[in-house]
């Protein structure tokens, strides 16, 4: 085992510019994975923190249906779900983005916005980059095995936790004030309103993203010794096929055995102990 991996390190050393050039080829894999390589050259890093911030609602009836079976308001859970889809359709376009927006204390532009199909819960793509200060919010109606209930679900981003929290907040409570503006511009009486009810407050935390370092350092050595591996089995099959050829060579020019000058014709067999005996 030491002989064999003496050999290989000395094969190597003989091909070192190929080692070399397997070497460049690990340390830009581990570059383009951790970094980003922007022109003039810079250097920008993969991985990145940001924050990420949650908040769930009902939506219910002045005489809550989750207590109260027997409201005379005409709505059940399957109508609510349906308001509920269609809220969270709204949180997610305009006027209760821009709303949001300047609740959080940024431009309407920078917020980036996504919801859920009413009526299959599917959520709508967020076509955005993987960007650390991008804000982000999206709403969904929440799903069980059942089928859909009436809670909205809002999911946010920001470069911060406390920014994420906060554009949580903001989501539910402009959903609350223009429900609030709609129904009393509207006249609706207060038993017949849709009341959107916070399960809890807003939650938050610090997540990382992005590929770090260590990711791109470990794909790079992994590049090298793939490079040198190939150095080396390469070097072994060329070695082993021109050995081939040089034991196919040899036996081409050997000598004929004695039964088969025996056994050939006459003038072969003479010119064959004719050659033997000037060669001897």
């Amino acid at each position: 085992m030491v002989m064999e991996l003496v050999a290989a390190l000395r094969l190597l050393w003989r091909h070192r510019l190929l080692v070399a050039l397997a070497a460049v080829i690990g340390v830009l894999v581990a570059l383009s994975l951790a970094y980003r390589i922007g022109f003039p050259p810079k250097l920008e890093s993969r991985h990145y923190n940001v924050g990420v911030g949650s908040i769930t609602a009902l939506v219910d009836t002045p005489n809550s249906q989750v207590v109260d079976l027997g409201g005379d308001t005409g709505s059940d859970i399957a109508t609510l779900s349906a308001r509920a889809g269609l809220l969270a359709s709204l949180i997610a376009s305009s006027p209760i983005k821009d709303q949001i927006a300047a609740s959080a204390g940024i431009d309407t532009d920078k917020l980036i916005t996504a919801s859920a199909d009413p009526t299959t819960g599917a959520s709508g793509a967020i076509a955005v980059k993987d960007d650390q200060h991008a804000y982000i919010l999206k709403a969904a109606i929440a799903n069980v095995d059942s089928g859909q209930i009436p809670i909205i679900s809002v999911r946010t981003q920001a470069p911060s936790a406390e920014a994420a929290e906060e554009l949580a907040n903001a989501s539910i409570n402009q959903l609350k004030a223009h429900i609030d503006q709609l129904a009393g511009s509207d006249n609706v009486p207060e038993r017949r309103r849709v009341v959107v009810r916070e399960l809890g407050p807003a939650r938050s935390a610090t997540v990382s993203r992005g590929s770090s370092p260590f990711v791109g350092l470990v794909f790079g050595v992994l590049v090298f010794l793939i490079g040198c591996g190939a150095i080396v089995g390469v070097s072994a099959l060329v070695r082993g096929w021109r050995r081939a050829e040089e034991m196919e060579s040899r036996g081409a020019t050997a000598l004929p055995d004695e039964g088969a000058l025996e056994e050939a014709p006459g003038p072969v067999a003479r010119l064959a102990a004719v050659d033997i005996t000037r060669r001897s």
